[in-house]
């Protein structure tokens, strides 16, 4: 498979698996899934709150009921503007949960 072709699936199936889940999801979950356009983006709960415009504690709050669901996972940490480890949530990487 070509690296255009990967590409376009990995687009696809993204694009497919939010269209399936528009009326799963409440709107606020809706709000942060649609932060991970494809299973390789990687966001804190902070850069989350910020892309959203929703308070963090209303992100943590929707992070965790995904993570719960098996919607997101964690993806590791990365130090954050003040020298925290803040953990990475993203989309499984085997596919939609």
């Amino acid at each position: 498979m070509t690296a255009h072709t990967h590409s376009r699936h990995s687009r696809t199936k993204s694009a497919a698996f939010h269209a399936l889940t528009l009326n799963f999801f409440s709107a606020t979950q809706q709000a942060v899934m649609n932060e991970f356009p494809t299973s390789r983006a990687a966001m804190t709960r902070d850069e989350i709150a910020e892309a959203t415009g929703m308070r963090l504690s209303s992100v943590c709050g929707r992070v965790r009921e995904l993570m719960d669901k098996g919607h997101l996972v964690d993806r590791g940490q990365k130090k954050g503007p003040h020298g925290v480890l803040q953990q990475l949530v993203g989309l499984p990487t085997g596919g939609a949960a």
